[in-house]
């Protein structure tokens, strides 16, 4: 349990550090592109979606930008929460199921619209006779669902009280099973927990890019189910 706290403590510092690194788009010259990284969260469990949205100068490594007028982002017509902390600066929900529409308008009030369809995931699931989970051995879950692809991963982990173990993550090509090693359970202890399983793809570039800066469109779905420990 230690090690994973501290795991998750310089994850948690190190999303702060990054935020730290932003510049105002008004500061930047207007011919200077941004660069559009997008991505969606279905989580199924909470019939939720999330939707967010990140700029960078220039290209993949440039410094964010944190939009100032005349630039914006909606989504789905929609002005966004705003935080610094973490990858994506503007952050919005919806209920359901829902597609994703943003529209930028940039330095030079041009304007981008790219979008993420809930039709474009690769659905993951459990199946039915996933019930429990062994504390002291290796457990695999055959999850419901396509093989993984390129530019796909696979995650999960189980959560129980304030308690959860380290993730365990599959990203090989052709894979339909997770393995949970009993090593990953640290302090778990037999009885009741909920395990968390996620699915990421990686979507390509956006259709609309703003000149040759580029971007990137993801989504991920996440589903939860209740389980025993033994």
């Amino acid at each position: 349990m230690k090690k994973a706290n501290c795991i998750l403590f310089i994850v948690i510092l190190g999303m702060v550090v990054i935020g730290c690194f932003k510049k105002d788009s008004s500061d930047i010259d207007p011919v200077i592109p941004f660069y559009q990284d997008y991505k969606v969260v279905y989580k199924k469990y909470k019939n939720l979606t999330k939707a967010k949205a990140t700029f960078r100068e220039k290209n993949k490594d440039g410094i964010r930008l944190e939009l100032q007028p005349p630039a914006k982002i909606l989504c789905n017509g929609k002005t966004s929460s705003y935080s610094n902390v973490g990858n994506y600066f503007y952050n919005w929900e919806f209920s359901g199921n829902a597609n994703a529409y943003f529209q930028l308008t940039d330095n030079r009030l041009r304007v981008f619209n790219n979008s993420i369809l809930f039709s474009e995931i690769n659905d993951i699931g459990f199946p039915e006779n996933f019930n429990s989970v062994n504390l002291n051995g290796t457990s695999v879950l055959h999850w419901t669902g396509t093989p993984l692809q390129e530019g796909e991963f696979v995650m999960a982990m189980i959560l129980q009280g304030d308690k959860f173990s380290g993730t365990y993550f599959n990203d090989t090509i052709g894979s339909t099973s997770l393995a949970l090693t009993y090593d990953g359970m640290f302090d778990l202890v037999a009885g009741y927990a909920e395990i968390l399983l996620s699915r990421e793809t990686h979507l390509g570039n956006v259709s609309q890019p703003d000149g040759d800066a580029g971007g990137q469109r993801v989504i991920l779905v996440e589903t939860k189910k209740a389980i025993v420990l033994n």
